[in-house]
């Protein structure tokens, strides 16, 4: 597994346990090498969201020890064919 994928291992992980035990966050959405928090200060202060972050990071196990369940699709792709130039001449 490559270090790209072990991060997003290891953030989906982070996402899972924020969602589940946080009162005032409100969404969570992760990028390739972040996460965008939305929350609610009046119920979450974000001294308090930055402390949960940052010792639900620090608990969490190194990310080449965490799976994921996925699976690898393979989708047959042809460029330079016969339509496709149609469809570009159109």
């Amino acid at each position: 597994m490559t270090d790209e994928w072990q991060n997003r291992d290891h953030t989906a992980k982070s996402l899972q346990t924020l969602r589940t035990q946080v009162p005032g966050l409100v969404e969570t959405s992760p990028g390739v090498r972040s996460v965008m928090v939305e929350y609610e200060p009046r119920t979450l202060p974000l001294a308090k969201l930055l402390e949960v972050l940052q010792s639900t990071d620090a608990g969490l196990p190194p990310s080449d020890a965490v799976s994921l369940p996925s699976r690898v699709l393979r989708l047959p792709i042809a460029f330079g064919e016969r339509w496709t130039k149609a469809a570009i001449q159109r």
